[in-house]
């Protein structure tokens, strides 16, 4: 069988990212496990038109996130535009063991075999559990024997010879079924008590790099070249006054049930204990993590102020897949709990209670924002925001292009949904990534998004593809970065112009309503409201500004070629 051929790649030079003719970008990639190898060649492509201004990814997309952070630091702040290069380099070396990057746990084959296997479910299920359902159903097989034949008197009786058809059979069947049980339940107690498979750090004689590992020295052989550098911090990145990179990472708190977006949002106030992360981050990281924090006693350590946060830290938080990776333990004081201990029983003017220490785990930021298209938005942008986003192959499609950049109006595609499986997987896509997808849809993102159009083997937990598998993945990122490229610009702040009058339309109306209508402006003004902390010339400044807005109103409404469909709508939102 002759190999798939791989497709071209064009071989960057340093002096390919010396210029950056287009000026600043900023870039969203999205998460998806093996669907990341899509994302080297987009940084690549656009870097050579873009100093990459500000990086921001969930889940695998911010593996990729780091790596390409890393380059532009070395571009912007060192002076050294062969970070890029090297990139390359690390990228293309690793995209023929990509399996390799998952390095489960010993114990936990079984489960792995769930994730590098090939083939449907069953199958794969099948290959994790043949060696327990192998010598389950020869230990069976072995006690069918004995059962059938004990007792037999020769010449045997048909009816004798008949029941042992059916018992060393079904001694096998049951050998094979109680085997698979009590594996199940050793990988449900391993589970437990680890609530992951992999580490990310590299097994004892593994024969390749674990993902986190690798994503370590390939930040630093990135960022620094052959020269020792220092752990990279997202310090080092934005602490140049007039050279800056902005890395921004979610992660998932599921003891809180919010997203975090890393580092804006860093608890500094916790601690972590060195046992735990030991298992999880190189010794280079926890030497770090242990000259910049400081003992907190009973085998903790504060967590690093927000300029010594590791970004490798924040990424290995971001990308931790349940069940496939450990989530990241940190510990927080519960202030809120025991307040409202305090206020449901009846004691709302005692003396507060203490705070209780407890353990809250950072996982998968796709969970949250699998997507995260906002991190960077402004009303009227000074430069493009590009995105990477995956969607499936359609039915029919494929032979030409696998990247899309939609413009003009959209709609949402309707996924068939024909099995119980495929309706558990709808519900879980629906809960987490509806807000992404409309998102997506609206004109003030869709014609800056390159949407790629992933086949069932392709990406997504298809850990075991084939290096021509991974290579294909990649050449859809070099034409998702070329397309991105030739965007216009100019035409996309024409549609947030017009999005943004349609946005202060809709506010000014709903203002002016209650402001100027319902008479609040002016009690507001006189002071016939509480306003603690407010002088006369704060009201006044204050009322003026809302009065301004509430002129808006009176402007004429907008009509269809105005608002480019969908319409979008004004609201305030927590930021995370």
């Amino acid at each position: 069988m002759t190999p798939t051929p791989e497709p071209d790649f064009p071989r960057y030079q340093a002096d390919d990212f010396e210029g950056t003719p287009a000026g600043p970008c900023d870039l969203i990639l999205e998460g998806g496990v093996a669907s990341g190898a899509v994302h080297p060649y987009v940084v690549l492509e656009l870097a050579q038109r873009h100093n990459l201004h500000s990086i921001g990814a969930t889940s695998a997309g911010a593996n990729a996130g780091v790596l390409a952070a890393a380059a532009e630091y070395a571009r912007t702040v060192r002076g050294d535009p062969a970070g890029f290069v090297r990139f390359q380099e690390v990228c293309d070396a690793r995209a023929g063991a990509l399996g390799e990057l998952f390095q489960e746990e010993p114990g936990f084959e079984p489960l792995m075999a769930l994730f590098k296997g090939r083939g449907g479910l069953l199958s794969r299920a099948l290959a994790g559990f043949r060696r327990p359902l192998l010598a389950g159903g020869l230990a069976g097989a072995v006690a069918g024997v004995v059962l059938a034949f004990a007792g037999w008197e020769w010449p045997a009786s048909t009816a004798e010879i008949l029941a042992a058809f059916v018992i060393v059979p079904g001694g096998a069947f049951l050998g094979a079924l109680a085997a698979a049980g009590l594996t199940a339940l050793r990988l449900r107690r391993r589970l437990d008590a680890r609530l992951g498979i992999c580490t990310g750090l590299t097994r004892y004689g593994a024969g390749e790099t674990a993902i986190t590992d690798w994503l370590h020295e390939s930040i630093q052989h990135i960022a620094f070249g052959g020269a020792p550098g220092k752990v990279l911090t997202f310090g080092d990145l934005e602490g140049h006054p007039r050279r800056k990179v902005r890395l921004r990472l979610v992660a998932s708190n599921l003891s809180q049930q919010k997203p975090h977006t890393l580092p804006e949002t860093w608890p500094e106030e916790g601690r972590y204990r060195p046992a735990e992360w030991a298992r999880l981050f190189p010794p280079a990281i926890m030497a770090h993590l242990k000259a910049c924090t400081r003992d907190t006693g009973s085998g903790t350590r504060s967590l690093p102020s927000r300029a010594d946060l590791p970004i490798l830290v924040a990424s290995r938080m971001s990308m931790s897949v349940p069940v496939l990776f450990e989530p990241v333990p940190v510990e927080l004081p519960d202030v809120e709990t025991a307040r409202r201990v305090q206020e449901l029983s009846g004691r709302p003017g005692a003396p507060p209670l203490p705070p209780s220490w407890l353990r809250v785990l950072f996982s998968d930021g796709g969970f949250t924002s699998n997507f995260p298209i906002h991190l960077f938005d402004a009303p009227l942008p000074a430069w493009p925001t590009y995105a990477v986003d995956f969607e499936s192959l359609p039915t029919g499609a494929g032979g030409g292009s696998r990247v899309l950049v939609l413009d003009g109006e959209t709609g949402v595609r309707i996924h068939d949904v024909q099995s119980a499986a495929g309706f558990v997987g709808a519900m879980l896509d629906t809960s987490r990534n509806w807000n992404d997808l409309l998102l997506s849809l609206l004109p003030i993102h869709r014609d800056r998004i390159a949407r790629v159009h992933l086949a069932p083997g392709e990406g997504g937990l298809n850990l075991s593809m084939t290096r021509a598998e991974v290579r294909a993945l990649m050449s859809y990122g070099l034409e998702a970065g070329r397309k991105l490229a030739q965007t216009s610009f100019p035409d996309h702040q024409v549609r947030r112009a017009r999005s943004l009058y349609a946005g202060l339309l809709q506010v000014s109306r709903q203002a002016r309503r209650v402001w100027t209508a319902g008479g609040l402006g002016g009690a507001f003004r006189a002071g016939q409201l509480p306003a603690q902390g407010l002088t006369a010339r704060d009201r006044g400044r204050i009322a003026t500004a809302i009065d301004t807005l509430s002129a808006i109103a009176g402007l004429p409404r907008a009509s269809k070629a105005v608002v480019p469909a969908p319409e979008g709508q004004t609201r305030i939102t927590a930021r995370y």
